[in-house]
């Protein structure tokens, strides 16, 4: 045999030892050797919130700002198309998209809508890892929620007296809610 051929050999011996002693799904290198989605492939080693968490608005409206946070690489540097999941963990607000891609800058965004549950949380996750992002937003009652009474005339009902005869008179609306409720009645009197 010749000295390349055992070289060669001996490297290739060597390789598949070092192989066998490094778990699927894991490297000497950091990148993944596992199936396609089951492993990191993406170098993610960080998600960071940006900005967007701490805000307060009225429930059943989306917040003034998006959520929004940071994908970096062990280096620190932002990776691009990065798949981020995001999910509300507590208070039944809703989400824009159920996941989103980090752009050139790292950067993946979305919206709340708050929900009526008081704190709202929710978290944003780097697709197939465990590295995760935690935002909270505190919804309020609308300011038309606290029932203010407006009377407004509204045209007018009959409504028999109680000598029998008919006379017209005024009926009103309430506003509650940033809703006109009307109330009627329809009885007849003989």
């Amino acid at each position: 045999m010749s000295p390349s051929r055992s070289t060669t050999m001996l490297a290739a011996a060597s390789l598949a030892a070092v192989l066998a002693c490094v778990p699927f799904g894991e490297s000497t290198t950091g990148i993944s050797t596992g199936p396609p989605g089951s492993a990191d492939t993406t170098g993610a080693a960080a998600v960071a919130v940006v900005s967007g968490n701490n805000q307060t608005g009225p429930f059943s409206t989306a917040l003034a700002d998006p959520l929004v946070v940071r994908v970096t690489n062990t280096a620190g540097d932002s990776l691009e198309d990065v798949v981020v999941d995001w999910t509300v963990t507590q208070g039944g607000g809703s989400l824009s998209a159920l996941s989103s891609s980090t752009d050139v800058s790292g950067l993946a965004q979305v919206s709340l809508t708050l929900g009526p549950g008081g704190t709202n949380r929710v978290q944003a996750t780097v697709r197939n890892t465990s590295l995760t992002a935690d935002f909270t937003a505190t919804a309020t009652a609308t300011a038309a929620s606290t029932a203010t009474a407006s009377p407004a005339p509204l045209p007018g009902r009959t409504q028999p007296p109680s000598n029998g005869t008919s006379t017209t008179i005024p009926s009103f609306a309430t506003a509650v809610s940033g809703k006109t409720a009307r109330a009627s009645s329809s009885s007849s009197f003989h």
